[in-house]
């Protein structure tokens, strides 16, 4: 099972920004988003094993999930992917 997840970068960085105010680090939105589109660049265009959709991946939009919808969401494709490979069990 392939699973590539995406998420907007508005969205990662009002994420990581709430990560951040946990251990009070003075950063803005702004920066942290800027910090985060640099990082996916790099993540895609680096020589060893870029980070690009794999063929036959399934996409996992997760802008507008919470954390419960992203796990419930996975569980169900793990869920179909082991019926699909093994029948009921």
């Amino acid at each position: 099972l392939k699973i590539f997840f995406r998420c907007s970068a508005k969205e990662k960085a009002k994420r990581r920004l709430k990560e951040f105010k946990k251990t009070n680090k003075k950063i803005t939105l702004k920066e942290v988003e800027k910090s985060l589109k640099s990082r996916d660049f790099n993540d895609k265009n680096r020589k060893e094993s870029p980070l690009l959709f794999a063929k036959g991946a399934i996409l996992v939009v997760t802008s507008k999930l919470t954390i419960d919808q992203m796990r419930s969401k996975l569980a169900n494709l793990v869920r179909k992917s082991l019926i699909k490979k093994y029948g009921n069990l």
